[in-house]
């Protein structure tokens, strides 16, 4: 969220967000569906109860740290990790977010999804770029741009600088 914030702060705004597993939360705290304290207190929720066996008790009790939540229809497109498509409204419910933590992460389906919406640019805001190479794996090569934020073994604005400087001259109006 740091890095998502940090992008926003120099005028970079995303078309569409995709998380994967915990990333999620992320995603939709980037699409104001819940603030960024409840996508905290929820990611710390979600490792911890994970952590507890048996598993159904584990869903249960993450069940009851989402119920105080407020959600709010997302303000961006994201692209579901439940799913791998367009979210709406789904994403404003309690049961969503516990099936979340329960099913596998559709991230092919979410990479066609955003490439099927247009998106030609794939910038992760994660501390390595693990997802952009799994990404590049997962839809046809049309001449998309992958940009890392961090990567391991360089500074951190060697990345950042150098992907800040790719968008810069594809067009993008940099603060």
């Amino acid at each position: 969220y740091s890095l998502f914030s940090l992008w926003r702060s120099w005028g970079i705004e995303p078309v569409a967000v995709l998380g994967h597993s915990v990333g999620g939360f992320v995603a939709a705290c980037a699409a104001e569906v819940f603030s960024l304290e409840d996508g905290l207190r929820l990611s710390a929720a979600r490792g911890r109860l994970m952590q507890a066996l048996p598993p159904e008790l584990m869903l249960a009790d993450f069940a009851r740290e989402v119920a105080p939540v407020t959600f709010s229809p997302p303000r961006l497109t994201v692209i579901s990790d439940v799913t791998g498509r367009i979210a709406t409204n789904e994403l404003t419910s309690r049961e969503y977010w516990v099936e979340q933590i329960r099913r596998p992460v559709q991230f092919v389906e979410g990479m066609k999804s955003l490439q099927a919406a247009g998106c030609d640019v794939f910038l992760e805001a994660g501390a390595k770029p693990t997802l952009l190479s799994l990404g590049r794996e997962c839809i046809p090569d049309r001449g998309e741009v992958w940009l890392p934020s961090l990567h391991p073994g360089k500074s951190d604005w060697q990345p950042l600088l150098e992907s800040l400087a790719t968008l810069y001259v594809r067009g993008s109006r940099v603060d």
